[in-house]
């Protein structure tokens, strides 16, 4: 078991699904605290599993302006090639922001909270440095 912190940031485009015509881009942060089981620890090639707790906000532009904020829960999968202190990580993980709190509007009129979602499923290939 594994326990680390994780901070991601990405931007995505977005249509509104309320209006298809509402079409712009929206840059996501995610501050994480994570825990993994790993399979095959001593291995070469060391699957996992994890959860992770933490918070995310979005911020919009383009025909929606505001932010969302709130909980989020994050489950991955994924699998580690060990060299040495080296690795090499590739991990999918689905967001799932829960009590999101919002100050999204549209012109001048806020959108409803079932308006939107910040749910989605990720593809990481990152690099592991070992310090211990």
């Amino acid at each position: 078991m594994a326990v680390g912190g994780e901070y991601s940031y990405f931007i995505h485009d977005y249509t509104a699904t309320t209006n298809p015509n509402l079409i712009g881009e929206m840059r996501i942060s995610t501050l994480s605290v994570q825990f993994k089981k790993y399979f095959n620890y001593d291995g070469y090639i060391r699957p996992f599993i994890g959860v992770g707790n933490g918070y995310v906000s979005a911020d919009f532009n383009g025909p929606l302006g505001g932010y969302v904020s709130g909980l989020t829960l994050q489950t991955k999968a994924g699998v580690v090639l060990q060299f040495n202190r080296f690795g090499i990580t590739l991990e999918y993980q689905y967001l799932d922001g829960l009590d999101v709190d919002h100050n999204v509007k549209e012109d001048t009129e806020a959108l409803t909270p079932t308006a939107y979602n910040i749910d989605g499923y990720m593809l990481f290939l990152g690099l592991r440095i070992g310090i211990i």
